[in-house]
């Protein structure tokens, strides 16, 4: 059933924090990091480009000179990463408590977040683990070149895996959580029934810039059944959208159970910019962050 329009607009602010949480944790708010790389139950179609099989660029047959200027460093060479233990300090916090103009929600106390291996799928044996602080900032310190993924729980909050890109240096990163009853009401939006026992990804894109990215597509190869990306338009889910707006992000409802990789191309030429592979389970949200190596955030110990 459709939201009322009094829900629409709780709805909008609320969307824009859950996605923001995503996309602006490695824009100039936010900047951002880490992830996964096992092999996935269903495969994105083969297209010109590599995705997280290893730590090459991301990158047609040859130099697009036509690419957006946004996207100047797809071309460019992936800095060396480092070959010593990194960092990830992650600020943890309720997005329902976010603006639109300020992703940023207020801090969550005491959030266990646990970095597991990439073939560790029920991450039975975690290579670190932390609590977030009274400040809501959680810090890890993880192994060079780290590619495995995240575990993020909360009182009263849905737990959440979190897949990005290989952690090639320390870097700080904005990380919100939300619950699913607000994520599965924008499916209404769309006009889906959204199915309980399946799962849901968040997807954001990030530019060279370190900014979420409009006019890109989410590919996760031949859909299940009632499986949908979704992009926004004006903050909100909507069938009529076919890419990504400001935000930078896509919902995927009805996700089966299991691993999948999700790749981003641009909308207008399909170019792949990268594939990211990630866990879908019940009741759980699944943030997967798309982003280049050659976009790098910075890291303080002092701070964000």
């Amino acid at each position: 059933m459709a939201p009322h329009r009094w829900q629409r607009r709780t709805l909008s602010a609320a969307f824009v924090a859950t996605v923001g949480a995503a996309s602006a944790s490695a824009s100039l708010l936010v900047a951002c990091s880490a992830v996964l790389g096992i092999d996935s139950d269903r495969h994105v179609v083969a297209s010109l480009g590599d995705t997280d099989s290893g730590p090459s660029v991301v990158s047609d047959a040859g130099v697009d000179s036509g690419v957006p200027a946004n996207w100047a460093c797809i071309d460019t060479a992936v800095p060396t990463p480092s070959t010593d233990p990194v960092k990830i300090k992650l600020f943890v916090n309720d997005v329902s408590t976010a603006s639109k103009g300020d992703y940023a929600g207020s801090a969550v106390v005491g959030a266990k977040i646990r970095a597991c291996g990439t073939l560790d799928l029920v991450c039975a044996s975690p290579i670190a683990a932390t609590t977030s602080d009274d400040a809501g900032i959680a810090q890890l310190t993880l192994p060079p070149q780290f590619r495995g993924y995240y575990e993020l729980t909360a009182d009263g909050f849905t737990p959440s895996v979190i897949s990005r890109p290989p952690q090639n240096r320390s870097e700080y990163s904005q990380q919100g959580l939300a619950n699913l009853t607000l994520i599965e009401l924008g499916g209404g939006l769309a006009g889906l029934t959204v199915d309980a026992n399946l799962a849901i990804a968040i997807v954001s894109v990030i530019d060279c810039n370190n900014a979420p990215a409009a006019n890109m597509v989410i590919d996760v190869g031949d859909l299940g059944p009632g499986e949908q990306v979704v992009y926004l338009e004006k903050t909100l889910p909507t069938a009529s959208a076919h890419g990504t707006d400001e935000t930078g992000s896509a919902i995927i409802y009805n996700v089966p159970l299991g691993t999948l990789t999700v790749a981003a191309k641009f909308a207008n030429t399909g170019r792949l910019v990268r594939s990211i592979s990630t866990i879908a389970r019940s009741r759980w949200a699944t943030y997967v962050q798309i982003r280049l190596d050659q976009a790098t955030a910075p890291f303080s110990d002092a701070g964000p």
